[in-house]
């Protein structure tokens, strides 16, 4: 009985973890999963006409179900297309997984057209900083072991999206399923005084009420109290504010004034603050410096 496919054990391995829906953009280089899918018509494909509108199907797949939500694209483009979708689910905690089908190893660095290699735009370090998890599935032997690490991955902690680039090549080979076993323990300290102080700085910064609301969440002028909180956190000497009250209605900003004139006077801090708004800055400083173009 010959060896399945790496397009076929990584279906496997999705099948595993529940998913039954993946959604996508087909074209060359993704073919090789998309052929395996046949043997596999218990997991439907369905195609969008956009990678955007592929991974926000996905999105919403993974919220309704609790499964990962499973993208298919092409790389150069098809990675570029995704990406916006990408960080939404990054930002929006969702656990979404993007494989896109890259050019052959053999074609890495000539100019292959699609190519997301290193020698490129480099797909892998692009996709880096929106998912949890980046990796391209050089080997074939590995290629079900890193699914399993990426999909681990984006349930761990804060859940998010992972990325990863299937060669051509390597989604076509056969390979040995690799068995493995073994068990994992883990465990964590909470560490008292500091939540103590976490909750104290809540107090004194007015945001008690919401201490299990989420930081993005909150109100623009209650998430500005929250990175004065987060910065006292660390007893400063200086606190350096930019533009502290950029974009808060004046409600806002004369609270954030007196907030901040308050920190200063009962901690004893200096403020250094850049500001436009000359009511903040006369209701807040001492001393003011002007810079005209540069020029005291």
């Amino acid at each position: 009985m010959s060896e399945p496919t790496v397009a076929l054990q990584l279906l496997d391995v999705l099948r595993e973890f529940g998913v039954n829906t993946i959604f996508g953009i087909p074209g060359g280089n993704v073919a090789a999963v998309y052929m395996a899918l046949l043997e596999r018509p218990d997991v439907r494909i369905i195609n969008a006409k956009h990678e955007t509108g592929a991974v926000f199907m996905a999105l919403g797949y993974a919220l309704a179900t609790g499964r990962p939500g499973v993208v298919l694209t092409i790389a150069g483009p098809g990675i570029t297309n995704a990406l916006t979708g990408i960080a939404s689910a990054y930002y929006e905690h969702v656990p979404v997984i993007h494989i896109a089908g890259e050019v052959p190893r053999s074609s890495f660095g000539r100019g292959a057209v699609q190519e997301g290699s290193a020698s490129t735009h480099d797909s892998v370090e692009l996709a880096r900083r929106f998912t949890k998890f980046s990796a391209q599935i050089n080997r074939a032997g590995s290629a079900a072991a890193v699914l399993r690490k990426a999909i681990n991955t984006c349930y761990s902690g804060r859940r998010g999206p992972a990325f990863l680039s299937l060669p051509f090549d390597v989604a076509n080979q056969p390979a040995a399923r690799q068995r493995i076993a073994g068990s994992v323990r883990s465990s964590f300290d909470i560490d008292a005084p500091s939540c103590k102080h976490a909750m104290e700085l809540l107090e004194y910064t007015g945001l008690r009420r919401q201490w299990q609301t989420t930081a993005k969440n909150l109100p623009y002028g209650d998430q500005r109290r929250l990175e004065v909180a987060r910065a006292l956190a660390t007893e400063p000497q200086l606190l350096l504010l930019d533009e502290p009250t950029a974009g808060m209605n004046p409600q806002e900003s004369a609270e954030f004034t007196a907030f901040v004139g308050h920190v200063r006077d009962e901690r004893g801090l200096t403020v250094l603050m850049i500001e436009h708004d000359m009511r903040v800055v006369m209701g807040v400083s001492d001393r003011v410096s002007v810079l005209d173009y540069g020029e005291k």
